[in-house]
C-alpha cells in the first residue's frame, strides 16, 4: 500500500509530540539555570509528571501519524523510544545539569528532524499539489521508498534534494539503502507520485502543476 492521504488529526498527533519533546528541553533548561535537579524542583515535579504522561499517550497516534507519512514504523518507533529514554535518563542523570542539556539536545536532534519533515507532510495532507498523475498507475511501494517519497515531499515547493541527502536522511532513519538502490530501485517508482529529476533545481523534487 503506498502513502495515503493524510487526515488533518495526524498533523495534530505530530505536534503533540513534538511539543512536549521541546518543553523537556526547556524543563532542562531551567532546571539547569537553577541548579535544581527536575526531580527535586518543586515547581518541575509536577510538569515533568504532566509530560510523561504526555509522551505516552501521544506516542501511539504518533507512530500512526508518521506511518501515514511514509515512516517506517520500526525506524520512528525506535526513535521515540530513543527519546523516552533520554528524559528518563535525565531525571537519574550522572551528568552535571549544565552538561546534560547539551546532551539532551543531540540525542533529540535526529527524532526532531524526522518528526518535523513528517509534520511538514501531514500539513500538506499529503498530497502536495502536482505529486501526482491522474490515471496514471501508482506501484505500490515497500517501506523504504515510502521513506523516501516522504523525504522528498518534505521539502518547500520548487526546492530539490540531491540523491546524496537523501541517503544521509535515510541513514539518519536507521533505515540505509545505498546510491544504486535508490537511483535503480527507489527512484523510478516515484514518478507516477510526481517525483522527478530537475537538473537546473540541483536534485529530485515533486512536480508542480499549474
Amino acid at each position: 500500500m503506498g502513502v495515503q492521504t493524510v487526515p488533518p488529526s495526524d498533523a495534530e498527533a505530530l505536534r503533540a509530540y513534538i511539543g512536549a519533546l521541546n518543553e523537556f528541553l526547556s524543563m532542562a533548561q531551567q532546571a539547569a539555570d537553577s541548579d535544581r535537579p527536575i526531580g527535586s524542583n518543586p515547581e518541575l515535579d509536577p510538569r515533568w509528571n504532566a509530560l510523561l504522561k504526555t509522551l505516552k499517550d501521544s506516542r501511539g497516534s504518533a507512530i500512526v501519524a508518521g506511518r501515514h507519512c511514509g515512516a517506517i514504523v520500526e525506524s520512528l518507533g525506535n526513535s521515540l523510544s530513543a527519546c523516552e529514554r533520554a528524559c528518563h535518563d535525565h531525571i537519574g542523570s550522572a551528568y552535571s545539569l549544565r552538561d546534560s542539556v547539551p546532551y539532551l539536545r543531540e540525542r533529540f536532534s535526529t527524532p526532531l528532524r524526522e518528526l518535523t519533515d513528517l509534520l511538514s507532510v501531514a500539513e500538506s495532507g499529503g498530497n502536495v499539489p502536482g505529486q501526482e498523475q491522474e490515471g496514471e498507475p501508482k506501484p505500490e511501494l515497500n517501506p523504504s521508498a515510502a521513506a523516501v517519497l516522504a523525504i522528498i515531499r518534505s521539502q518547500p515547493p520548487g526546492v530539490a534534494i540531491q540523491g546524496k541527502a537523501i541517503i544521509g536522511k535515510m541513514k539518519e532513519r536507521k533505515s540505509p539503502i545505498s546510491e544504486a538502490t535508490l537511483r535503480k530501485h527507489i527512484l523510478p517508482k516515484l514518478k507516477p507520485y510526481g517525483v522527478v529529476n530537475h537538473p537546473a533545481a540541483g536534485g529530485y523534487l515533486i512536480q508542480q502543476t499549474d
